[in-house]
């Protein structure tokens, strides 16, 4: 298929969108059916991703965006509110400005090609894990030391979790330790198909990442390496079809399992009757800890929208930065914000997707700035990982890719997001080598 089809069929599929919404706030078409049309044209256009280009493109983001977005509404469950007409073209516009940023870009629909001419200096690596595994696992143990226990072997794992200090220094420094994990699986993944050396110390650190991250008792933070783990492995060794589509449908099998078993552990037989009780079709109520985790972040938003004009000021770049940074810590989180207007006494953050920050900050307007940036971001990483053919350049858009999917949920495109990123580069440039090849 030629680009300039491509460039064709993914703008009228976003034109279309923005039509069905429109036709939804005219009264012409139902927001049900507008739903399903949404998602069948989000799907059409994933296929054509995985069957013509990358697979980990960011051109997938506004398809996988809007894909929940149509989930949402269909509303499947009960007490979610009708968005505003501003709100959803606010949604999908940013969407048809993120693809059309990714269309006028030289690499969009360029494959990263062989990355098989760098190596690891071995040496450099295990001593720039040791020094990471040390400092933030020191970290993490303090943090559990000052909150009394490890969250994941409490009773109340999740809201325990919850009383761990989840912003500053130390916390950043803390969690740091799942970046040991993603780069020992990044040096595997290297060695493919090469002579093998195995290292005892890379298997003990990995471990330990890995018990730390469930030690934590938070999914996002456990999940975090082998999800980068894949997208950097399906990069380099694009997987078949098939593959794609079961890998799917496990994921999606852990993501409705992840809040069923927390849910169970906090309320026990009760939390899957409440489950039952608010399905909009009783049938259907197994799917809601599914459908929770993947839609009903919009309602947050929808919420957002609705209510935080009335009752707060713009933040100005309070909520999307400067809280976020750790020696300033300037002002209250948006999260905290939401649950005081609201109050709703929940103990933990409700998440509005990536917009909910930019929006708290500079209203609709931020909603496209931000967009904006996070779209740019990707397309730097990305050409630079096609230029480069290094594992390093692919590392690091891999990252900025799940950060990025991660954006359907919450919000991780912040400052500490930023000096991961930095972190992962520098050890990258100082422990990856090109092989020089003699004639």
């Amino acid at each position: 298929m030629k680009n300039h089809n491509k460039y064709i069929i993914f703008l009228i599929g976003h034109m279309l969108v923005i039509l069905l919404v429109c036709l939804e706030g005219l009264g012409l078409i139902t927001e049900f059916l507008s739903a399903w049309l949404i998602i069948s044209i989000c799907l059409i256009n994933i296929l054509i991703l995985i069957r013509t280009t990358m697979l980990f493109t960011p051109l997938l983001f506004p398809e996988i965006y809007l894909l929940l977005f149509g989930l949402y509404e269909l509303k499947l469950r009960t007490g979610m509110g009708m968005m505003a007409i501003q709100g959803k073209l606010v949604i999908v516009s940013c969407m048809f400005v993120w693809t059309l940023l990714c269309l006028g870009s030289k690499n969009i629909f360029v494959k990263i090609g062989k990355v098989s001419d760098y190596k690891f200096n071995v040496g450099r690596l295990k001593s720039w894990l040791l020094l990471l595994t040390t400092v933030s696992l020191s970290m993490l143990l303090y943090e559990w030391f000052k909150a009394g226990g490890v969250p994941a072997l409490q009773a109340n794992a999740e809201t325990f979790r919850m009383s761990v200090s989840q912003s500053g220094m130390t916390h950043t420094l803390a969690i740091m330790i799942k970046l040991v994990a993603v780069l020992i699986e990044v040096y595997w993944i290297s060695k493919i198909g090469k002579k093998k050396s195995r290292c005892k110390l890379f298997i003990f650190l990995y471990a330990i990442a890995m018990i730390a991250m469930w030690g934590t008792a938070n999914r996002g933070e456990l999940v975090f390496a082998p999800v980068i783990g894949i997208i950097v492995l399906w990069t380099k060794y694009p997987p078949s079809r098939r593959m794609v589509a079961l890998v799917a449908i496990a994921g999606l099998v852990v993501l409705a399992i992840f809040p069923a078993v927390r849910g169970y552990g906090m309320y026990g037989k009760s939390y899957f009757t409440q489950y039952s009780q608010v399905s909009t079709y009783q049938e259907l109520g197994w799917l809601m800890p599914l459908y929770g985790t993947l839609a009903y972040n919009f309602e947050i938003l929808n919420r957002l929208f609705e209510t935080f004009s009335q009752h707060m000021q713009w933040g100005y770049g309070q909520y999307a930065i400067f809280c976020h940074i750790p020696f300033l810590h300037i002002g209250e989180e948006l999260w905290v914000v939401q649950n005081r207007i609201w109050n709703n006494g929940f103990y933990g953050a409700l998440t509005s997707t990536y917009m909910g920050s930019w929006y708290a900050d500079f209203s609709y307007l931020g909603c496209y700035f931000g967009t904006a940036l996070i779209c740019v971001a990707n397309l730097f990483a990305y050409g630079k990982m096609v230029e480069k053919k290094s594992m390093g350049a692919l590392v690091v858009y891999a990252y900025l890719f799940y950060v990025t999917l991660v954006g359907c949920y919450s919000d991780a495109f912040n400052f500490v997001f930023i000096c991961y990123e930095a972190v992962i580069a520098l050890v990258m440039n100082q422990c990856e080598q090109k092989i020089v090849r003699r004639s």
